[in-house]
């Protein structure tokens, strides 16, 4: 969580949270008074956060959704969005779509994290989430890779 540097988050999303392996950790990290929105397309997976993580604002739908979900809350844009979405999986349509989104809904200088597999990312998948994140995002960079994750991880940290 040090690179999403949330304690000066004004309003935080996360995309696709799954079983909230990482919901905790955003929740702990924020400063009083931030928003933070969790948007899960799998009912199973929002229904389970609801129930594990109390008084968390569950947005049951699609990452493109962003904006609307920001302005439903009374947000106009929002400052860290942090992914847990399976990007190389998705169709590379969907992906941009998705990215275009995500880059709108953010404001100058806000921050995109998103977890990314080695050595996925230089399979040809991997190397279209590259090109894509760089279409969509002024400053894109890699953190080191955690070899003891299965599979070995990394971060993209996207600025807009």
């Amino acid at each position: 969580m040090k690179h999403a540097r949330l304690g000066g988050a004004r309003c935080v999303v996360e995309l696709g949270p799954g079983t909230g392996a990482f919901t905790g950790a955003i929740r702990e990290s924020l400063s009083p008074g931030a928003r933070y929105v969790a948007v899960e397309l799998n009912p199973k997976f929002a229904e389970r956060l609801r129930a594990e993580h109390p008084g968390i604002d569950v947005h049951e739908g699609s990452a493109s959704e962003i904006a609307a979900v920001l302005g439903a809350r009374g947000e106009g844009s929002c400052d860290r969005v942090i992914s847990g979405v399976p990007w190389t999986v998705l169709p590379e349509a969907e992906c941009a779509e998705m990215l275009a989104s995500v880059a709108g809904a953010l404001e100058p200088g806000g921050l995109f994290l998103t977890l990314a597999y080695f050595p996925m990312n230089r399979l040809p998948r991997g190397r279209t989430l590259r090109r894509l994140l760089g279409e969509h995002f002024s400053v894109v960079r890699e953190t080191d890779v955690v070899p003891a994750n299965i599979p070995p991880a990394f971060v993209y940290v996207c600025e807009r």
